[in-house]
């Protein structure tokens, strides 16, 4: 499972960085709610939530594909 989410958060963070319009940002009353992101190399902290057979939700605040710099936290559904 950790080469899993060292996986995808590098892949998040290649994204964030290198390509326009891949991810969004969302802001409730927001108008609108959300907007989507051009590349910017200083995108942290950020929240991944990945979903899958479970759901994790994961605060990336380094540049690392290791998720134990970050605030995790992992619920199966």
């Amino acid at each position: 499972m950790e080469d899993e989410l060292e996986c995808l958060i590098s892949g998040c963070n290649f994204l964030l960085k290198n390509i326009t319009d891949e991810v969004f940002e969302y802001q409730r009353h927001g108008n609108p709610e959300y907007k989507f992101n051009n590349t910017d190399p200083n995108v942290f902290p950020y929240l991944l939530v990945n979903i899958g057979s479970g759901v994790s939700i994961m605060k990336c605040c380094l540049h690392s594909a290791s998720p134990t710099p970050c605030d995790a936290a992992k619920a199966l559904c």
